[in-house]
């Protein structure tokens, strides 16, 4: 064999492996994309774990017959509308406030 030829070889071979190099790391890349896609994925929950808000009160009435299930499922209600509330204040609620004083 010719330097010529193994120099041509040794080529081929160098691109040759660049090439399975490439294809390998987009397979990668390819991969962990679907891993991240995945793990960003919002899934639905389960029927068992939704919260007992889902219930609109009258139809809660209606299937319990038990009040103080009825009393609680109100008062969590509450307490989540409490919680929706924002803590900031209003800009300008205060000077309102004042307003109704009458002392502005």
């Amino acid at each position: 064999m010719s330097l010529k030829d193994s120099l041509k070889q040794a080529g081929e071979q160098g691109r040759d492996a660049t090439r399975r190099a490439l294809d390998h790391a987009r397979s990668q890349w390819e991969d962990a994309e679907r891993r991240i896609r995945a793990s960003m994925r919002i899934h639905p929950r389960p029927k068992a774990a939704k919260s007992s808000f889902a219930v609109p009160p009258e139809n809660a009435r209606q299937n319990s017959a038990d009040p103080a299930l009825n009393q609680d499922m109100k008062q969590a209600r509450a307490s989540a509308e409490q919680a929706k509330k924002p803590n900031a204040p209003v800009p300008g609620s205060d000077f309102e406030d004042v307003k109704k004083k009458g002392v502005a």
